[in-house]
This record gives C-alpha cells, structure tokens and sequence, in this order.
C-alpha cells in the first residue's frame, strides 16, 4: 500500500543545540535504512517548514504506523496520512506506453 505522508515536527526550543543535532542525525539515520529497505519510497522537504512530504510504501496501515512511531522526531511530529491508490489516467497511460519514468 502507498501513503502520502506530511509531517512537521516542532522540537522544544529550549534545547541545547547538540541535542538537536543528534536527534536529526538518528532520524536521518533511520530515514536512509527505511530508504534501502523500500519503505520510505520519496522525500521532499516543504518549503517555508520544518516539516516534509513523503511516499512511504508498507503492507499495512499498521505496518506504517510501527516505523513511523520508531521515528526519533514522532514524540513532537505532527503527522498525516493519507492511504493512495492508483488514478484511472496513470492505469491508462501504463497500458499504452509501458512504465511510468520515475521524476
């Protein structure tokens, strides 16, 4: 199943800035492994936010909600998701021109 997920986090402000930085650096880390294992499948930052959106690929709702709950950010995520199937015109135009290029 397909999930366009946004997400934008707000982190305490009164935070020493090494603390900030290690827990950016732990969900870039576990950003790159659900990468490689195809769950997290496109990132895009949203301008004007810290916050993103992205194509996550899982069995299950709930499958999703166990990895987006190991994000070191969820505890000050605010996260929407939004299950997505395939449009009628993309099922067209893959059955007359073969695979859909990548953007």
């Amino acid at each position: 199943m397909l999930f366009l997920i946004r997400m934008a986090t707000n982190l305490p402000g009164d935070w020493p800035p090494e603390k900030t930085a290690e827990l950016r650096a732990r969900e870039l880390a576990l950003g790159l492994e659900y990468m490689e294992r195809g769950l997290l499948r496109r990132a895009f930052r949203t301008v004007g936010e810290d916050g993103n959106a992205s194509i996550w690929e899982a069995d299950s709702p709930e499958a999703l909600h166990e990895a987006l709950r190991a994000l070191p950010k969820f505890p000050w995520a605010r996260i929407t998701v939004t299950p997505l199937v395939e449009h009628p015109i993309e099922k067209s135009m893959k059955e007359k021109h073969g695979a859909i290029p990548n953007f």
